[in-house]
């Protein structure tokens, strides 16, 4: 061989091993430094496996990631080398060299397409970079949730379930369980926990969307189903989107409700006093409440009779929700519809609106007082925190009042009815004892379909049960800006709130004048409504801030007084002005909540309370005539 050839050769096996294999004709000795280079590239390879896995198994924290990809890079360029110095010097080697090189590159550094547990160093940095991209997400998400961003929210909340789905198998693909465990724990597991908490959030803001939608599609079965689970969930949504999820559940509902037509469900005779009305969705209260607007025909009339004509003092009263009306006769309906048990009527209801103005088709059904069961007694209560003369009967039924008669540890007592419709109220002769047992006589006490209470005369023993309790506050919710209304533990006597409730700013001055405080209808005495007398001083931006003073004398209906408690308020102007949401006519003869109108009256319903001023009112006839005069304007309820 010529010399100058073979010193080139030598030269260029020296560069190709980047400084490892020195100019050497001697094959024993280039096949040394080969075997070096090899060697020392493995070792670096294993080195960039070792930069992420030995630190997250002793620390249990991640590496710099900085660090990894230098190491990676460095392994990178080791095996380029190696891989160059074995293809001209490998000599017989070169084919073991490259399998062994390639071998061990595959498993710690890279390789397309990977099987499980080879690449690991760039299987990790794609783990880690993608498990900082959904921490990112978190975080935006965290954010948005912050700042009540709800449609910021339900875009990351979907971002994130797709990712969680689709594409966090990214992180089970990392080698070494510890590794794997702490990107799991650390990124998956938090993103996952946060989009879960919102669950309940983003369902009801989506359902309630698709139920505005399918209304105005027409579709009101799928509208219906989309609110069925708004309303399953809406109760367990985050505080973040409370307020704004609920608004939304309650204008879906409205929505619906507005386009469903207007419709008896269902009528049944409840007892021998009650009627009861279910309808499909909420009812007006002027409609409802108007006795022409339910009508009897027995067999032997030629036309239906008006509950007005029948019993113009029968009780009508309307369920919270608005759905269900319940007609409470005077005496009875076999006495003031004069049927017979047994005998069947038929019961019209007929021009009753919707809150939205809607009118229900006339309806009809035959009904039938088939009442053969004595009514039972259900509990005998009476309660003082000393002493009482007050007891109250539970019967199973309606009962009569009128010849009943009673007796209390030997002694007469008045019957009277109660405000429940199966209470009777017994007022006792003597001071009942709190602690103390008394033996109760009932006499000749029956139903509405004439069924005695059995055994006739009834016994029973009772003690007066001691109430010396404390009432405790629940709940303050501020109604608006001159009303406040507080719910006790118990029912409550609004007389003794003159003088004891207070309102006063941040800096202890009494505000909002005299205080007036009324029982809310229908919660059985225990919420208190406080009407302030006069207007706060609100802020530049309408609010005011302040505390509401609940003193020591207020108390309950048995004289038990309450400890002083302060509660902080926040009031915030009405600056709306209120607006006329109806408008309809009673004809003369006619009844509204309750009350007839011999001539006649025009009905406005305002979206909130609004004080009667009668100069406010103008009554022109289509001539042009100004006849407001004519108008005595009042309010109802």
């Amino acid at each position: 061989m010529d010399k100058k050839k073979a010193v080139k050769l030598a030269t260029a096996s020296a560069v190709a091993a980047s400084a490892f294999v020195a100019a050497n004709p001697h094959a024993s000795q280039a096949a040394t430094d080969v075997a070096t280079v090899v060697s020392q590239a493995k070792a670096q390879m294993k080195e960039a496996y070792y930069t992420y896995s030995h630190t997250v198994t002793e620390t249990g924290q991640f590496p710099d990631i900085k660090d990894v990809y230098a190491a990676y890079n460095k392994a990178k360029q080791a095996y380029a080398n190696a891989v160059a110095v074995v293809n001209k010097a490998g000599g017989a080697k070169k084919d073991a060299y490259l399998a062994d090189l390639q071998a061990t590159y595959e498993t710690y550094v890279f390789k397309a397409n990977p099987k499980s547990g080879e690449a690991r160093v760039a299987t990790y940095i794609d783990a880690y970079n993608y498990a900082v991209k959904l921490d990112g997400l978190r975080q935006d998400l965290a954010k948005a949730v912050e700042a009540k961003d709800l449609k910021k929210a339900e875009e990351l909340y979907h971002k994130i379930s797709y990712e969680l789905k689709t594409r966090t198998v990214i992180l089970d693909r990392v080698y070494g369980q510890s590794t794997r465990e702490l990107l799991r724990s650390q990124f998956k597991a938090e993103a996952q926990k946060l989009r879960d908490s919102l669950i309940y959030d983003i369902t009801v803001a989506m359902k309630a969307r698709e139920a505005q939608d399918a209304v105005k599609a027409g579709n009101l079965d799928k509208a219906k189903a989309a609110l069925d689970q708004v309303n399953q969930y809406v109760s367990k949504v985050t505080d973040a989107f409370k307020a704004e999820l609920q608004k939304a559940a309650q204008d879906a509902k409205a929505a619906y409700e507005a386009a469903l037509p207007f419709k008896v469900e269902s009528v049944a005779v409840v007892n021998a006093k009650q009627i009861e009305i279910k309808l499909n969705k909420a009812v007006d209260t002027s409609t409802a409440s108007n006795k022409n607007n339910y009508k009897v025909q027995k067999s032997s009339d030629s036309s239906a009779t008006a509950l007005a004509t029948l019993d113009g003092s029968a009780d009508i009263s309307i369920s919270d929700d608005g759905k269900t009306v319940t007609i409470t006769t005077t005496n009875g309906i076999i006495s003031q519809f004069s049927v017979a048990n047994d005998a069947p009527f038929k019961f019209i209801v007929e021009n009753l609106k919707d809150k939205y103005g809607k009118t229900l088709d006339s309806y009809s059904t035959n009904l039938v007082v088939k009442d053969t069961v004595a009514p039972t007694l259900k509990d005998v209560k009476a309660t003082a925190k000393s002493t009482t003369t007050r007891v109250t009967l539970v019967f199973s039924e309606p009962v009569q009042t009128n010849g009943a008669i009673a007796y209390v540890g030997g002694q007469a007592a008045s019957v009277q009815p109660g405000s429940n419709v199966n209470e009777v109220i017994l007022t006792t002769a003597q001071a009942l004892e709190a602690g103390k047992t008394y033996d109760l006589t009932l006499l000749n006490f029956k139903d509405y379909a004439n069924n005695f209470l059995q055994p006739n005369p009834t016994t029973k023993s009772f003690t007066v049960s001691s109430d010396a309790v404390a009432p405790t506050v629940q709940d303050v919710k501020v109604v608006r800006d001159n009303l406040i209304e507080v719910t006790f533990d118990k029912a409550m006597d609004a007389s003794t709130f003159a003088g004891y409730t207070r309102v006063l700013d941040l800096n202890g001055n009494p505000q909002g004048g005299v205080i007036t405080a009324t029982i809310k209808s229908g919660t059985a005495g225990k919420t208190v409504r406080l009407a302030l007398g006069s207007a706060v001083p609100f802020n530049d931006s309408g609010v005011f801030s302040g505390t509401l003073v609940l003193g020591n004398g207020i108390k309950d209906v048995n004289g038990n007084a309450k400890s002083a408690t302060t509660h902080s308020i926040t009031l915030t102007k009405d600056t709306a002005r209120p607006t006329v949401a109806g408008a309809s006519y009673v004809a003369a003869g006619g009844q509204y909540a309750g009350n007839t109108y011999t001539n006649g009256a025009i009905v406005l319903k305002f979206n909130e309370d609004v004080a009667k001023i009668g100069s406010d009112f103008r009554l022109i006839t289509a001539g042009g005539e100004d006849v407001t005069s004519r108008l005595n304007a009042s309010s109802a309820a």
